[in-house]
């Protein structure tokens, strides 16, 4: 018991309210902690009720089955989803509605024309889908920028800075034989930076942020439905078997990021510049003036990245690479170079057998100055994490009436300029 107290961490040392096993630092969420609290005061009510009916009462026979008690603790069942459910409930609802609505129109000379010109929906089904947003496949639009691309790069591009979106980095980065959260960075994290370092004259690692009212809760609460397991993240900590898993729960990627923070800034070098987020805040080694990059309200790396891009031209710098896998970067980048002049912004893309090199100065230079600009309003306008998507009509659709249709590069402009003074045009145009 001594020897696992002392390989565990003594439970006695422990400051927080979190109730966590010793040997996974898995913590037990606040349901189950109920659950559990309470799983005594239930056991005596069920049994006075048990007494009460089979045999002070008789209101049931002793043989009558005892219902069994869900009590779910540390292993959380995954919740179903309830898209089919809630499919089927809405065609019902509306059988029964055209009917009874049906009926009423002749047996009072009603126009059916007029009738189902109408909604009948408690939600537009042209941007929702069952009273969600419709996310639709960005990803489409990465596709349709790379056709301007003349000259494809296959190898690393000659560049003097490395900006890094760190959670794309823990995503590709797994533990492979960590046992330990602190194996993980020595031996995984630091070194892929030390590499990349040695490649460039500075690095930066932007991280995410996640605040409580976020536009992007609800996306990140399904992923994390029912299946993450919120973990205790330390040095001494073992890593989880499911690290993709792991990182769906936004406490545990904060955790995370700030141990990898620490363990960076700990063995920095002034020789290697590397400049680090640390929530609103910039780490720098060695230090310097950050005033043009911190504090940053920016809640998410993709927009965090491009005030990064600039300090980084500010500076003297004109060849950048970024590092990334959504498409939302590759978009802002584009815009960025338009707004920021003479700019080589390379974007390493994806991971695997898809990993490649987009060259954003060159989509730029292609599309042209107004349409590169506005380039990120199309991307909302169309559907993007938190605007619905209109129905059947994705990317690449949107994409081909944007290239056969001049006018509506006016209208983005106006959207991107003043968009609570838009004109009858451009909201014709739009339509």
């Amino acid at each position: 018991m001594v020897s696992v107290i002392e390989g565990m961490s003594s439970p006695f040392e422990e400051e927080s309210q979190d109730l966590l096993r010793l040997h996974s630092k898995d913590i037990m969420d606040k349901q189950s902690v109920e659950c559990l609290t309470t799983i005594q005061s239930k056991g005596q009510e069920q049994y006075g009720t048990f007494v009460k009916e089979r045999l002070s009462a008789n209101i049931k026979p002793v043989t009558a089955t005892i219902t069994r008690n869900k009590v779910v603790l540390f292993n959380k069942q995954a919740q179903k989803s309830k898209k089919a459910g809630a499919e089927v409930n809405l065609l019902k609802s509306e059988s029964s509605l055209f009917a009874r609505l049906y009926v009423a129109c002749q047996t009072r000379d009603g126009d059916l024309d007029n009738f189902f010109s109408h909604e009948n929906h408690p939600f537009p089904p042209s941007l929702s889908s069952y009273g969600l947003l419709r996310l639709g496949k960005k990803s489409d639009l990465t596709g349709c920028l790379e056709q301007h691309v003349k000259s494809p790069c296959e190898s690393r591009p000659d560049t003097e800075v490395s900006i890094m979106d760190g959670a794309v980095l823990v995503n590709i980065l797994r533990p492979g034989g960590c046992k330990t959260f602190g194996d993980y960075a020595a031996n995984v994290f630091v070194p892929h930076i030390k590499r990349e370092q040695n490649q460039a004259q500075r690095v930066d690692i932007v991280w995410d942020q996640y605040f409580t009212n976020s536009l992007k809760a609800q996306t990140r609460e399904k992923r994390a439905m029912g299946s993450s397991q919120r973990r205790r993240v330390e040095v001494s900590s073992p890593v989880p078997k499911n690290w993709q898993q792991f990182l769906r729960l936004n406490s545990n990627k904060i955790e995370l990021f700030k141990l990898l923070n620490d363990e960076l800034m700990a063995s920095a070098s002034a020789e290697n510049p590397l400049v680090v987020t640390d929530g609103v805040n910039v780490l720098c080694v060695p230090a310097r003036d950050t005033t043009s990059i911190a504090p940053c309200n920016h809640e998410e790396a993709d927009s965090r990245i491009m005030v990064h891009v600039a300090d980084a031209v500010r500076q003297g710098f004109h060849k950048i690479l970024v590092r990334t896998v959504d498409t939302d970067v590759v978009v802002l980048a584009v815009a960025t170079v338009q707004q920021l002049g003479r700019l080589e912004l390379w974007i390493a893309f994806g991971s695997g057998k898809n990993f490649h090199y987009i060259p954003a100065h060159e989509i730029c230079a292609s599309l042209g100055p107004q349409k590169s600009l506005v380039l990120p309003m199309f991307h909302a306008f169309t559907g993007c994490d938190t605007v619905s998507q209109f129905a059947q009509v994705g990317k690449k659709t949107a994409w081909k009436v944007w290239e056969t249709h001049d006018e509506l590069t006016e209208a983005f402009y106006e959207l991107h300029s003043a968009p609570e003074q838009i004109s009858e045009k451009a909201e014709a145009s739009l339509e």
